[in-house]
């Protein structure tokens, strides 16, 4: 892709010489790729090959030398001629030939060993078995079955059901390694062999390459040859008509869903705090025994910080009885998980551990990481954003990533338990995809020539002094992060890192603007804290595709002391994302646009003129930041031209100091046609429109996602009409005044799937079909409709706030 980009950027231009010979190294590079990809299934089915591994490392160090020797040479050309540079000249370049082709050689040298591993290992030696058999062992009576009561009985009860007595009835569960799946069908398998319900019972275990291993039939262990396993296995079970149950554990989705539609599945759950510490008491000290009260307040936070996964519960549990059980054995469960993950799908996986251990992530900033870090490439024709939020979407299949909150089947948070954090950073650092930064002093006495990627978890002041001591052999770093905590003070952060990429050091607090990121024409990605004006010079990143300015402080200025962005921001056409706080964006000058901008957050209101909206063709997200200044008297009209964004697809609009006792500010929308026609998502906040005026909006007629927060709109009553929200699936409502929640005499109630009201403390009639009905903090809503199957009742003292 270095290549590729070289190539195609209109701010380089080869000499006629080069252009043919790097078109050649594109086409070679490429071609290799592919061959790679070819062989994925067989580098999956040898993947503990030791052998094997090293070569891929090998292929990934090479084609790193070879982007790392033009992306030097283009820095170098760029520095020589940096003075006429950005003023609308192109960079010429003129590599050196010889380092492509040796780059190129090497490149082939390793397809070539790795082919010839692979026939060397077309008949492997069979594999030592892995955990695949249940991992935790509950002793006790039904001990195991903390927390999954309901669900064993419920399987239970489904197995003996008269209403399939006759049929072959199969129900899977399916979960995070460690979660519980096998220790609950023990206990169902036993209970069955108890009551003797069935004729017969069988236990079997299927290996890592789906091969089976043994079957447990009445407690007497079989290893007999497959085909004989599943001949016998075939002919009791074939039979449709002799009520024959199948139990099914796995951790992968797509195959607990797989068998037919008839066939019922169920995801297991973590623990909650109360159940974790019960199992936590119970295995440290006998179901009959309890928690010294001495203990009890240190024994909680324990079980708290275990996460509720059963696997760690136990595992400490063992610990805290003087077991030897230590990180080891998580690893001995976990690795499988990782280990048969699809190749694409391991590099995705490893890099989830780059933030903190069990911390709630908006799944929007790890999509925007993966696209500009380039390890993740779509196939025919998909985009890029829809393959990597596929890519989460399988990662949570797979049960190796926890997602935290979901919005119309799609990801908006995830997390990552502790146990599988740290097996990412641990195999991340062996393949040398990156470098966690975590404790002081921390691991840079291992070598970290190779390492391409540096995470600062812990102090980051700390954190970066250990970067710059190992600066002589790391000079080739492409990204660094800084996720760990904030930091109020700058730090010299970038010296010698010339080849950096990604640049995430949102933590720390700059006074000034760093001008040493204005060296990095590399750069793809940017997000600092900084509540200064950004200087002119910004467009020599060229390269920059992701522009993330945080205020570490809000003013609110009058309308004569407003900053804005400087006029070159509109050179920088490689911009996919821009958000920057507190700055409005200039008038352009002649034709110019930013033909690739995706998403323009958090611009003034002043900025949503027609000239200026108009010069961003591919926008699909906009939100706009409005911060009333003290003499604001005339309304402002926001919504008159976003109809010229044909293509927009989520508008966001917030009004951060708003004032209801003064007059409307912002004009409100008078036509739905004032909003584009493909819009799907709207979220508005502080406005205080009466009710009546939301009849604009609900007659969108693509509006999915809906949500109001402050006064978006006030008053005591809301009556909704027939025909309007036809294509609503969410709304969320919170703070408002409203009182009476009506839908007009006659008309048709509207269904919305899932509806979320919160802090709406006077609310007594919701009178909408849904799903999912969430009540926060709405002691005022009628008893019918808070003891409905469809609404889940709970205080925003448990309420978790997402880390952005």
């Amino acid at each position: 892709m270095t290549i590729k980009r070289l190539l195609e950027s209109h701010k380089t231009s080869f000499l006629p010489p080069c252009q043919r010979i790097i078109q050649f190294a594109y086409e070679e590079v490429s071609s290799l790729q592919q061959g790679l990809e070819r062989l994925e299934q067989q580098l999956l089915t040898n993947s503990n090959n030791e052998e094997v591994t090293a070569l891929t490392g090998q292929i990934r160090d090479a084609a790193c030398k070879l982007e790392d020797s033009l992306e030097s040479h283009v820095l170098d050309q760029f520095l020589a001629q940096s003075k006429s540079f950005g003023l609308g000249r192109p960079l010429i370049l003129s590599p050196n030939l010889e380092e492509i082709k040796h780059g190129i050689t090497c490149f082939q040298e390793m397809m070539e060993k790795l082919e010839k591993t692979m026939r060397e290992l077309r008949n492997p030696l069979p594999e030592e078995d892995v955990v695949v058999s249940p991992t935790i062992h509950f002793d006790g009576e039904r001990s195991g079955m903390v927390g999954f009561s309901d669900l064993f009985d419920n399987i239970e009860d489904q197995l003996m059901s008269p209403y399939v007595v006759d049929k072959l009835f199969l129900f899977s569960i399916f979960g995070m390694a460690g979660i519980g799946k096998s220790a609950l069908v023990k206990e169902i398998y036993k209970d069955q062999l108890d009551f003797k319900h069935f004729d017969c019972c069988a236990w079997i275990t299927i290996g890592p390459e789906h091969q089976l291993k043994k079957v447990l039939l009445h407690d007497k262990l079989h290893k007999e040859g497959d085909e004989i396993l599943v001949k016998n296995l075939y002919a009791s079970l074939k039979e449709n008509n002799n009520g024959s149950r199948v139990l099914l554990t796995t951790r992968l989705e797509e195959v607990a869903r797989y068998p037919d539609m008839s066939s019922r599945y169920h995801r297991m759950r973590f623990l909650d705090e109360e159940e974790s510490w019960n199992l936590l008491q119970q295995k440290v000290f006998g179901e009959e025994c309890f928690c010294p009260f001495r203990l009890e307040k240190a024994g909680r936070k324990i079980a708290q910080k275990c996460e509720g996964l059963p696997l760690t519960i136990v595992t400490v549990a063992d610990i805290l009885s003087k077991s030897e059980k230590t990180l080891e054995y998580w690893n001995k469960i976990l690795l499988p998980s990782y280990k048969y993950l699809p190749q694409h799908l391991k590099a995705a996986f490893l890099y989830t551990g780059v933030f903190p251990p069990s911390s709630k992530v908006r799944a929007s900033k790890l999509i925007r990481l993966w696209i500009v870090e380039r390890f993740l490439e779509p196939k025919y024709s998909q985009g890029l954003e829809e393959y990597v939020k596929k890519c989460l979407s399988d990662l949570v299949s797979s049960s190796v990533v926890r997602s935290e909150r979901w919005l119309l089947h799609e990801i908006k948070s995830w997390s990552l338990c502790s146990p599988f954090w740290y097996l990412c950073t641990r195999e991340a650092r062996k393949e040398k995809f990156f470098h966690v930064l975590e404790t002081y002093p921390n691991s840079f006495n291992e070598s970290v020539d190779s390492q391409r990627r540096f995470c600062i978890l812990n102090n980051i002041l700390l954190g970066i002094k250990d970067v710059h001591n190992s600066m002589k052999s790391i000079t080739t770093i492409h990204s660094l992060l800084c996720t760990g905590p904030e930091h109020h003070y700058p730090v010299p952060l970038l010296t010698g890192l010339k080849l950096l990429r990604v640049l995430d050091a949102q933590a720390i607090r700059f006074y000034n603007f760093p001008d040493e990121v204005l060296k990095l024409i590399h750069l793809r990605y940017l997000s600092i804290t900084y509540s200064g004006n950004l200087p002119a010079s910004i467009s020599k990143l060229w390269n920059l595709q992701y522009l993330i300015v945080r205020q570490h402080m809000s003013i609110s200025k009058s309308s004569r002391d407003q900053s804005y962005l400087p006029i070159v921001i509109w050179d920088m056409q490689e911009l996919e994302h821009l958000q920057i706080v507190g700055s409005n964006l200039p008038n352009p000058c002649g034709g110019a646009l930013l033909p690739n901008l995706l998403s323009l957050s958090d611009i003034s209101v002043s900025s949503c003129k027609k000239e200026i909206l108009e010069r961003f063709p591919m926008l699909n997200k906009l939100g706009v930041r409005i911060e009333l200044t003290p003499e604001a008297a005339e309304p402002l009209y926001l919504f008159y031209h976003l109809s010229v964004l044909r293509g927009l697809k989520s508008f966001k609009c917030v009004i951060v100091n708003p004032n209801l006792s003064r007059s409307q500010i912002v004009a409100p929308p008078t036509h739905f046609t004032t909003f584009p026609v493909f819009l799907r998502k709207m979220s508005l906040s502080g406005f205080g429109y009466p009710w009546e005026s939301i009849r604009v909006i609900a007659q969108l007629p693509k509006l999915e996602v809906l949500k109001l927060r402050y006064y978006a709109f006030r008053g005591p009553e809301w009556v909704i009409h027939g025909g309007e929200f036809k294509k609503l699936r969410f709304l969320l409502l919170e703070d408002t005044d409203l009182v009476h929640w009506k839908v007009r005499d006659g008309d048709r109630i509207p269904f919305i799937r899932h509806i979320i009201i919160k802090h709406c403390y006077k609310l007594k009639d919701v009178p909408l079909y849904t799903v999912v009905l969430e009540l926060v903090d709405c002691p005022s809503v009628d008893s019918s409709v808070r003891e409905n199957d469809a609404s889940v009742v709970h205080s925003s003292w448990y309420d978790r706030k997402v880390k952005s």
